[in-house]
């Protein structure tokens, strides 16, 4: 049965509203509301190609995004002349749809920054070289696993036994078993509470008790089954690509925050923070649901629409880029990279063409809570001080350049869609269906088969589809 809910009411009670479906509003819109027949909300890549797609057919499309430029999770910053990309960095060169697109647009791909080759890890107040991890005191594994890096720790034990054959498996009922907390899989295949902790504290997620097994595999299924051999990225920034998608489109109004969408039986009327309003016919959501949740949704749901927008996790990145003022690796005679136990997780020593050294923070999930809670800069600063402690050859040594918290970003509320166990059983397949064929979905959160930018492109193109088969 669908429900119509107040979002925020639901929020802040969680509790359906008495007698299931509300009527559509009658109050019949403002004359001065903008009637166009598809309204898109959000200008991240989803958005920006599902109004591409449209344009060319020649069907009007209107699209609205908050912030005052394009790009969405595809943010670059500049700095000292340079483009740093905070979201969007991989660029597979097997992303089909976006290098067709850069091609079109007639962008440039360019090789990416060269990384340094070896890792430094951090444990229990101790540095050492990983070559040492193996016979190190401050090692907790044994057997088999006692020479696995922590950082591969993960994905070796995957490897002993992983299920999926393709990148779509992770939506074949068979194998729905698997949507199980990552702990409990990790356990089943042989982890011991000290693998776990280790995981745990540096991986690309939230953490192993609250995220999917299935959604780890499908992720490990992308990097096992991709057709791409090397990663590339765009010349002036890898949001260069929305920028251009952008500056093509008739009709792109910025700075329009929405706060409100309501079905009324004129259409669907959409209230923006600025006052303006828009009716329309067909309505895209290509925001993450992590900021549809914080909209006043006023719209007929069904169950599994609903517990999608209300509950899918994102997980929490918060990155920094550093200059680097002075060799640290030269001065302590240890690899640049790091994996570490501590607050800053993971850094990562890259060199430009001209041979200029950056350093990067990633820390990633429940680990973000402490430094999210900092203002940007205090937040710079306190990172240089955690790794100078562990590493004191970093004192003085760089300088910040580019700083941003996905999860504080109002935009985003997260980097990327991480299913929770269960929730890829109970709606990963219905969440991405059109709701009374009139609301849509796209993001790289709706994608089937890619992730990331690739997946936000592959969301577009069907929604862009499902819109041709009802407009017709």
């Amino acid at each position: 049965m669908s429900k119509k809910i107040n979002r925020r009411i639901f929020l802040k009670s969680s509790l359906i509203v008495p007698g299931g479906l509300m009527t559509a509003c009658s109050t019949p819109p403002p004359s001065s509301a903008t009637r166009t027949k598809v309204l898109i909300i959000g200008a991240g890549l989803a958005g920006l190609n599902t109004a591409r797609l449209l344009q060319r057919q020649g069907i009007e499309a209107t699209l609205l995004e908050g912030k005052s430029q394009a790009g969405g999770r595809t943010l670059s910053m500049k700095a000292q002349g340079q483009s740093i990309n905070m979201g969007g960095v991989e660029i597979g060169d097997g992303y089909r749809r976006f290098i067709d697109l850069v091609n079109e647009y007639r962008l440039e791909l360019v090789a990416p920054d060269k990384s340094q080759r070896g890792l430094t890890i951090h444990r229990n107040n101790q540095l050492l070289h990983a070559d040492d991890w193996g016979t190190s005191n401050t090692n907790p594994l044994s057997g088999k696993l006692k020479s696995v890096l922590p950082s591969r720790l993960q994905s070796t034990l995957h490897g002993q036994q992983f299920p999926l054959s393709s990148t779509l498996d992770w939506l074949n009922a068979d194998l729905a078993h698997y949507d199980i907390p990552e702990s409990q899989r990790l356990s089943e295949l042989g982890a011991s509470d000290a693998a776990l902790e280790l995981i745990n504290r540096a991986g690309n997620f939230n953490d192993i008790n609250t995220v999917s097994a299935l959604h780890t595999m499908r992720a490990i299924a992308n990097y096992k089954y991709s057709d791409s051999t090397k990663t590339l990225r765009l010349k002036g920034g890898n949001d260069q690509l929305a920028v251009a998608i952008a500056n093509s489109l008739s009709d792109v109004r910025y700075n329009h925050t929405v706060a409100d969408i309501t079905q009324t039986s004129q259409g669907i009327v959409v209230t923006c923070n600025n006052g303006s309003q828009f009716i329309t016919e067909k309505l895209v959501l290509a925001v993450p649901f992590s900021v549809l949740r914080k909209i006043n949704l006023n719209i007929e749901l069904p169950a599994q629409h609903q517990q999608a927008i209300t509950n899918l996790p994102y997980t929490r990145i918060t990155k920094m880029v550093a200059r680097v003022d002075k060799p640290f690796w030269e001065t302590d005679g240890l690899p640049g990279n790091m994996w570490c136990d501590s607050a800053i997780e993971r850094c990562f020593l890259t060199f430009n063409k001209q041979g200029d050294a950056s350093y990067t923070f990633f820390v990633n999930g429940t680990g973000t809570q402490a430094l999210d809670q900092l203002p940007p800069k205090q937040a710079q600063v306190w990172l240089l001080k955690q790794l100078a402690k562990i590493r004191p050859a970093t004192q003085n040594a760089l300088t910040p350049l580019a700083f941003h918290s996905w999860g504080n970003d109002p935009y985003a509320l997260g980097a990327y869609a991480a299913f929770a166990p269960g929730q890829i059983s109970q709606f990963a397949n219905e969440m991405v269906k059109p709701v009374s064929n009139n609301v849509f979905f796209a993001g790289e959160h709706c994608s089937r088969e890619a992730s990331g930018m690739e997946g936000a492109l592959e969301s577009s193109e069907a929604t862009y589809q499902q819109l041709i088969d009802r407009l017709q």
